[in-house]
């Protein structure tokens, strides 16, 4: 089994990734998580699984306890028996994907679970104001950790350079503020196409220079 690991700024770019990447793996069991005030993290499982919705209390809000005590064992109890099976790991919002794999992979490696992807899922609209925003990401409200202080610019110079794959989503922000009816986000012409390979109806990504080694997924 591999798995898909999302990471995102926020919630409502997390699941509109989460909703894209079920389009190309629609037999995928998805897992996705919040992490919420009082150190609560929620649970949510849906796609190719029962329906499920539960919360584990960290007694710190330490990433290591939550892959060891709840991340973990939720993938090894939701792992389907075949090996050419897909999870789809919905990150809490602000999480770096780099230091969740850095306590997760060996524990998936020993369980004979690979790692297929890491996501970026973000809102293109948004982004630079985004990369360019003073306040923290509490401040900002995308953490519920006051002590966080890091930026959105901190959050995504690093997920940038760990992700392999970015989807492209419009977040909720940019759904309230779109005209119904009107023209679509330049963003959804053109920018996925990988030059010189797949057309443009399938699942293409625009050409990068080899050292990035980033695809964009297709809306």
């Amino acid at each position: 089994m591999k798995v898909i690991v999302l990471s995102s700024l926020d919630t409502s770019c997390r699941d509109a990734g989460l909703k894209h990447l079920l389009g190309h793996h629609p037999q995928a069991v998805v897992l996705s998580y919040d992490f919420v005030e009082g150190n609560r993290l929620v649970r949510t499982v849906s796609g190719n699984a029962s329906a499920e919705y539960g919360e584990a209390v960290l007694e710190h809000p330490c990433i290591g306890r939550a892959v060891k005590y709840e991340i973990f064992p939720a993938i090894q109890r939701l792992a389907p028996r075949h090996a050419d099976a897909t999870m789809l790991l919905g990150l809490p919002a602000t999480w770096h994907s780099g230091s969740v794999l850095e306590t997760l992979a060996e524990k998936l490696e020993l369980a004979g679970i690979s790692v297929g992807s890491n996501v970026l899922s973000l809102d293109p609209v948004e982004l630079e104001d985004q990369m360019w925003d003073r306040h923290t990401l509490w401040e900002s409200g995308f953490s519920s950790m006051q002590q966080d202080q890091r930026t959105p610019g901190e959050y995504f110079f690093t997920e940038l350079m760990q992700a392999d794959t970015l989807i492209p989503v419009e977040g909720m922000q940019t759904q309230l503020l779109e005209a119904p009816g009107g023209p679509p986000p330049r963003w959804r012409k053109g920018l996925h196409r990988r030059v010189g390979t797949r057309p443009a109806s399938g699942p293409a990504c625009r050409f990068v220079p080899p050292w990035q080694r980033t695809r964009l997924l297709q809306l």
